[in-house]
């Protein structure tokens, strides 16, 4: 990602609604696995290190970032364990991980499948992989141009993916249901406007964020039992055989 996407990521990933959504929902998600005690955790492509936080509460938990800038803003918040690599080579070895979290990071590889089988390779015989990416390349945007975003996919393109690296998919849903109208009439009236922003992440008025952060959240509790059939990304829980 560009420096600037790091630089206010954390600035607002502590208190912006969609990273306190997303971690709300993960964090639930986890509690809801069965998980060895103090399990060994990897974040990959932890950025600046919010949701590396809260996974040390869950186990022992390491971020994984390719960028120095990224992994500093992490070590200034007190995550404990960081590493600097490549998801192409993870600085990982084989059959060490219990759980791998890798949030919207496949989507920003050029052989995404290559990524998928590096996150096989570290997970134990039986460990689990909780995977995000965006949904719908019908519904790009400005915040996938300043990511750096390859692709956007379907439910059907990330098991394929998955399923083609060699792990068992579990669980497929889309989520961020309840929030999808809005986001998708946002996106489309910037594009009609052609407004430049530098991240959609500073467009949120600060009056909304408690609001848009509960509902986003509302979604985790259903997520442990169920999913939705729409929505702005998409989660897999996949198990290593």
């Amino acid at each position: 990602m560009e420096a600037i996407t790091y630089q206010i990521e954390n600035q607002v990933g502590e208190r912006h609604w969609w990273f306190e959504g997303r971690r709300a929902i993960l964090e639930t998600v986890l509690r809801g696995l069965a998980l060895p005690p103090a399990p060994t955790i990897y974040d990959l492509g932890c950025g600046t290190g919010q949701n590396l936080v809260m996974l040390q509460t869950l186990g022992n938990a390491t971020g994984v970032d390719m960028s120095a800038d990224a992994l500093a803003f992490a070590q200034g918040r007190g995550c404990r364990s960081t590493l600097q690599g490549d998801l192409y080579a993870l600085p990982i070895a084989d059959d060490t991980a219990d759980v791998v979290v890798a949030t919207d990071i496949l989507e920003h590889l050029d052989e995404d499948g290559r990524g998928a089988a590096e996150i096989r390779r570290v997970l134990k015989p039986g460990g689990l992989a909780l995977i995000t990416v965006p949904a719908f390349m019908w519904l790009w945007g400005s915040q996938d141009d300043v990511s750096h975003h390859r692709r956007r996919y379907t439910k059907a393109e990330v098991r394929r993916l998955l399923e083609g690296a060699g792990l068992e998919v579990q669980k497929l849903t889309y989520y961020n249901f309840l929030l999808f109208p809005p986001i998708f009439l946002g996106r489309l009236l910037i594009k009609l406007t052609r407004r430049k922003v530098a991240s959609e992440n500073t467009l949120t008025p600060s009056a909304m964020n408690g609001l848009l952060r509960g509902i986003f959240a509302a979604e985790g509790p259903w997520l442990r039992f169920a999913g939705f059939p729409i929505g702005v990304s998409v989660m897999a829980i996949a198990r290593k055989r």
